[in-house]
């Protein structure tokens, strides 16, 4: 009996003295932490850039990894990872964030102290570019509110935040997600959904989305970009989660599902099923999804709503409906023959081989119009008709390019196009696309009109003269206001600022755009006498040219235009449409 009682107070010496001692270490670390040492650097990257996570305790292992643009559990089930424990995480990946190697007198590494001989907690990252970094949490260091740590394959035992530790503190049943899929967009393949029948499916076709089902169209891109949005959205939560049998769908109306989505991605399908009312008077549903074999959750009927697909809504409203400013190559076959690519950022033309006064920002302006054009009105499918202009654009680099095409023509009122897969032909208002489409090549050269004069006051005097040859108008700039220094018969008094207005069109010429025409053609209507000549006579004291600069204008052209040529210089072009108007409306009348 005796010997038990000394044994006893033995063990209890002993304890208190080991306890003690430890209670005095954690003090004196406390007191003194990493006083005298340099930090040390824990991860050698930042949160952004980590790709996996993997979190090892004594009771369990879990494994995070970025797969599809979003963070999936791959340990201890395959499940979608919660977006606020990843930040959460992630957030605690700093090179700022420092720890601190213990001072002088510090204890080996396996110390009870410590705790690093059984971790409480052991983390993995590891970073896209496959660099890594790992870290095994111990004991609390006093009431400092730090830990020991310990980087793996080093001997130095260092102090951080306990905040860190706590970053990284998750339970399986925490970190896992609530809702019932996650996605990013930018994966996406298809979306198909259907309900009460009906179904519809939209599917990502080149560069563009394309609907079949409830409705055979090309879909507007950013339409299905709003669409997607949300329903990842609505279907980031569940209104609460249940354990299931499996074989109990048609319990919850499942089978058949009062609706269903089917999300597909680049690596994988997400299915998503939704049931019957959870109760009567109640607005929730049963929901089914294929990320969580063996549980149901419920959705409210008012996210059902919001993410339930109008067609009429995501039919393409534009006549050419894909990312027309991502084009790499542009070219055009039939009526107008012209093809141009994009190299470092900038136009370069490659048919024709030559091409005087190129200028690269025409390209982008023509591609700015057919993809502005929208749809007026939906067309029965026909083939197009003869003299039809067929334009291919080629979107990426030559090894990966994808391409689309549309044909293009007009009644001379408006403009049709035609595109593929689906056969779809609209017709969009106007005929400026199909203009300056037809114009090709001519197109793109600088339409500066080389008169000379780079200011409208380097004129000296102008004259309108009709196919009669009988004056309209002639003018002179007297320094300060536009006068007539002759009666012209007929004529009313000169309005000297529209006269000025007129000026400024006309000696500084820039025309819609050059056209394909010779001046002999007879739509250009120069074959015959001019309708006007327009003659502009420089201040030799101001000007660089001394001699007139003669216009010889025809017969009017598309969209407000006239055909027009400048005396002495090749080539054909249209007349600016505001120009036009004004030697149409006689502006310099009072």
């Amino acid at each position: 009996m005796k010997g038990m009682k000394r044994t006893t107070l033995i063990m209890v010496i002993l304890g208190g003295g080991i306890g003690g001692w430890v209670w005095w270490e954690s003090r004196r670390v406390e007191k003194d932490d990493g006083k005298g040492k340099e930090p040390v650097e824990l991860f050698p990257f930042l949160g952004e850039e980590v790709t996996k996570v993997e979190l090892v305790s004594s009771t369990s292992t879990i494994a995070v990894e970025m797969k599809d643009g979003v963070w999936r559990m791959t340990a201890p089930r395959e499940m979608p990872a919660g977006t606020t424990p990843m930040m959460t995480m992630l957030r605690g990946v700093d090179p700022s964030e420092k720890a601190y190697p213990l001072p002088a007198g510090g204890k080996p590494q396996n110390s009870e102290v410590h705790g690093l001989d059984k971790p409480r907690l052991t983390i993995t990252l590891v970073a896209g570019d496959g660099r890594k970094a790992s870290v095994a949490f111990g004991n609390s260091v006093g009431a400092n509110d730090k830990v020991f740590a310990r980087r793996t394959g080093k001997d130095e035992v260092l102090t951080v935040s306990q905040a860190m530790l706590n970053a990284f503190n998750w339970k399986a049943e925490d970190l896992r997600d609530t809702g019932f899929c996650r996605f990013d967009s930018k994966e996406l393949t298809s979306i198909s959904h259907s309900s009460q029948g009906q179904e519809l499916r939209i599917a990502r076709q080149g560069k563009g989305w394309r609907m079949t089902g409830a409705m055979e169209d090309l879909a507007d891109p950013a339409a299905v970009a709003e669409w997607a949005a949300r329903l990842a959205m609505a279907m980031e939560t569940s209104a609460g989660w249940k354990t299931r049998p499996k074989p109990s769908r048609s319990e919850y109306g499942l089978d058949p599902a009062f609706a269903t989505f089917e999300i597909v991605l680049k690596g994988k399908t997400i299915r998503i099923a939704v049931g019957a009312p959870v109760a009567e008077g109640e607005k929730l549903r049963w929901a089914d999804t294929s990320e969580y074999a063996d549980e149901i959750g419920t959705i409210a009927e008012s996210k059902l709503q919001i993410v339930t697909p109008v067609a009429g809504a995501l039919r393409a409203t534009r006549s050419v409906p894909w990312p027309l400013a991502q084009v790499e190559r542009f070219s055009a076959s039939g009526a107008a023959e012209f093809e141009v690519r994009k190299e470092s950022g900038v136009w370069t033309v490659l048919k024709p081989a030559i091409l005087a006064g190129f200028v690269p920002d025409r390209v982008e302006r023509l591609l700015k119009q057919i993809s502005a054009a929208t749809v007026l009105e939906r067309k029965p499918a026909a083939a197009p008709p003869a003299g039809a202009i067929r334009l291919t654009l080629r979107f990426g680099p030559e090894a990966d390019a994808v391409e689309h095409a549309a044909d293009i023509w007009t009644d001379g009122t408006d403009t049709f196009f035609r595109t593929e897969d689906p056969e779809r032909v609209v017709r969009s208002a106007g005929t400026s696309c199909w203009d300056h489409a037809f114009a090709g090549a001519h197109f793109f050269r600088d339409p500066v009109i080389p008169t000379g004069i780079t200011s409208p006051l380097q004129v000296k005097s102008i004259s309108v003269i009709g196919r009669d040859g009988i004056p309209w108008v002639e003018a002179e700039f007297n320094g300060h206001a536009w006068v007539q220094p002759t009666t012209v018969a007929g004529a009313r008094i000169l309005d000297s600022a529209k006269m000025s207005a007129f000026n400024q069109y006309w000696a500084g010429m820039i025309a819609d755009t050059w056209s394909p025409l010779k001046k002999e053609s007879p739509e250009v209507g120069l074959d015959a006498p001019p309708v006007w000549t327009i003659k502009i006579m420089p201040d030799p004291g101001r000007a660089s040219v001394a001699t007139a600069r003669v216009f010889y204008v025809g017969k009017d052209g598309p969209g407000n235009t006239m055909y027009a040529v400048l005396d002495g210089e090749p080539g054909v072009f249209l007349v600016d449409p505001k120009a036009a108007g004004m030697l149409r409306s006689g502006v310099w009348k009072e």
